[in-house]
């Protein structure tokens, strides 16, 4: 049977170390579509740029995900171990890009930082200094997320997914409601003004058995008796009736 779904679109951010979780994500969104989300008349489209953007060389890359992922999406889940990512023109790098512009339009941005053992080569590396300056930043700026491992991942997102998507439903079909309800309308009273002229037929009883009339209105003029017949019968049979 046909239903109404509201399909929301969450583009996954992260940089290049985080793989697993991307993975792991992808099937969460999945199963919360086939399980909470259907129980809500909701669907996410889990955007990834590997999989639903498309080659382009007009601009650089992160201006062509901007152009065809992020500027559509409702909202963003972003994912950090101990990479940063490759920096852009104006940011630190392409998922720091794609969280500032996505805050700045009002979208809202779940950020989980990886609390998993960082490998030892990686701690002398510029990219966990710098990963390291932007996660400080944001705990000033917001609520982070934080995982110890995929598990403890696949745990947290449903819930939170959960609480984004209510609360844009709640906005969402609101506004569908108010946009649906019709205006209400004041109808001009009509003008039922009507003069009866004839005579009956009366029984033994005295009371009438037929009406041979002809009616006119106001506005309309003289009807003969075929026309309205049915619509004054009524009533002038019970002004009839009051007087016998």
């Amino acid at each position: 049977m046909p239903r109404s779904v509201i399909e929301y679109r969450c583009l996954l951010i992260s940089p290049s170390d985080v793989k697993e979780e991307r993975d792991v994500l992808t099937n969460v969104i999945n199963h919360w579509n086939a399980q909470i989300g259907d129980s809500l008349g909701a669907r996410i489209e889990l955007l990834r740029w590997e999989s639903h953007a498309i080659p382009d060389i007009s601009g650089s890359p992160q201006e062509k995900i901007n152009e065809q992922l992020l500027y559509d999406c409702d909202f963003a889940i972003a994912v950090f171990w101990y990479r940063l990512g490759t920096p852009t023109q104006d940011y630190e790098s392409g998922s720091i890009e794609e969280i500032y512009k996505l805050r700045e339009s009002g979208k809202r941005v779940l950020v989980y930082f990886s609390s998993r053992p960082v490998p030892q080569d990686a701690l002398k590396d510029h990219q966990f200094q710098k990963l390291q300056e932007i996660k400080n930043k944001f705990q000033t700026e917001g609520l982070l997320g934080s995982y110890s491992d995929l598990a403890n991942l696949k745990e947290q997102v449903p819930l939170h997914v959960t609480r984004v998507v209510t609360d844009l439903l709640s906005k969402d079909r609101t506004d569908i409601a108010q946009f649906s309800q019709p205006a209400p309308m004041t109808l001009p009273r009509p003008d039922i003004r009507v003069k009866v002229q004839g005579g009956f037929v009366m029984s033994a009883l005295n009371k009438p058995l037929d009406i041979i009339t002809h009616v006119s209105h106001p506005k309309i003029g003289i009807w003969g008796h075929n026309y309205l017949q049915l619509l004054v019968l009524k009533v002038v049979l019970d002004s009839i009736l009051w007087y016998v």
